[in-house]
């Protein structure tokens, strides 16, 4: 079995050929082909660290990967599920936060370069003691000029297979069942999608149970493109999974942001903005990702900065130009995990200009309240246990 450190491989080859369903998950979400060994070293009651080694043509993302999910700048992955344990003795399936990781090129001038990793891990729980959860803060209003503004659809997402989906009021400890207002269709399948201005209380937490291994399914996710055009060509996977709001985006690369049901991809050094969205009924019902037709535009983006990076949420602002004027413009955009559209907004409350307005809105959602989700736990005591 290998070992995961959420979406990141720690102990075995990931498959060389993407023809089943897995492999195709594998591809959109986790590392890139390369074999890895992993051992853990026992240090106080709640922390493990793992040590192995990286090997193969993409040693060097999986490393840095690995460092990004440890570090500071990764705080909308502050607890991640460590499972597959059967891999590694002395480890147990659960919730972790990565408190730190390092990596080291064994042979940094040999091709296939081994990196030495290792990762300490301090226990934040289990299933059996954590429940997953979605905290909110609804109602939170940004200026909206970009789409037809809506007081609606400031919905939370979760993974529809997650099951005993309940409102949680952090004050009191009450409960309360959560329903779906809407299903989105995925790359890797449906989102749910809970409305929290339905739950009893205000800024609730929507937690639920779902499996360790399915958790980064259907997340939101940013890659870096390292100059390929697609995400996987011949089994070999091209892009590297972002987790840090640092990460340096080559001068060759784009950063393609994603809710799983439609991303955009940005190429600062091309001036280049496109986007796709998700058709399940495409290739013969296989599903495929289709482009959003955007007009041509003299707004081209020129700068853009990562500011959150989580499971539920990213949040990116953008700067374009005026390839004819000069003009700057700021736009903010969030990407919520099971929306099919983009929350854009002008970054410092002007109006947009209407060529900008032109290109943005196709994949623009009109809504000006964000729930402002961010993944995490609930302990289960008291309460949540009922």
């Amino acid at each position: 079995m290998t070992l995961y450190a959420y979406a990141i491989p720690l102990d075995q080859a990931v498959q060389q050929t993407a023809s089943s369903a897995a492999a195709k998950q594998t591809a959109e979400n986790a590392a890139l082909n390369a074999p890895a060994t992993a051992e853990a070293t026992a240090q106080t009651p709640n922390t493990r660290t793992i040590s192995g080694v990286f090997g193969g043509i993409a040693a060097d993302e999986l490393a840095e990967s690995l460092e990004e999910l440890a570090g500071a700048a990764s705080a909308g992955f502050s607890v991640v599920p460590v499972y597959g344990s059967d891999a590694v003795d002395d480890l147990t399936d659960g919730y972790y936060i990565l408190q730190s990781a390092t990596t080291e090129p064994e042979r940094p001038q040999a091709a296939g370069r081994l990196h030495r990793y290792s990762v300490e891990l301090e226990a934040a729980g289990t299933r059996a003691q954590q429940l997953r959860a979605v905290h909110t803060s609804p109602n939170a209003s940004i200026e909206q000029d970009i789409a037809t503004p809506t007081t609606e659809q400031q919905y939370v997402g979760v993974d529809a297979r997650a099951t005993l989906t309940r409102w949680y009021d952090t004050t009191s400890g009450d409960l309360t069942s959560a329903t779906p207002v809407d299903t989105t269709e995925t790359v890797h399948g449906d989102v749910d999608l809970y409305d929290p201005t339905s739950a009893p209380t205000d800024a609730p937490a929507l937690t639920y149970k779902l499996p360790y291994a399915q958790e980064y399914e259907r997340d939101c996710v940013a890659h870096d493109t390292r100059g390929y055009a697609d995400k996987e060509s011949d089994g070999v996977i091209n892009w590297q999974r972002v987790f840090a709001t640092s990460h340096e985006i080559g001068s060759d690369a784009a950063l393609v942001l994603s809710t799983r049901a439609i991303r955009v991809r940005v190429d600062e050094d091309a001036g280049t903005l496109t986007a796709e969205e998700w058709d399940a009924s495409a290739a013969g019902g296989d599903g495929a990702w289709t482009d959003i037709a955007l007009p041509a535009s003299d707004w081209e983006p020129v700068d853009i900065d990562l500011v959150y990076l989580g499971p539920a949420r990213i949040q990116a602002q953008v700067v374009f130009e005026n390839a004819s004027t000069g003009e700057l413009a700021t736009v903010d955009g969030r990407w919520h995990r099971g929306w099919d559209l983009i929350q854009w907004s002008r970054a410092t409350g002007e109006p947009t200009p209407s060529g900008l307005v032109d290109l943005l809105e196709p994949t623009a959602s009109g809504s000006v309240e964000t729930p402002g989700s961010e993944a995490g736990l609930v302990k289960r005591s008291g309460e949540v246990r009922r």
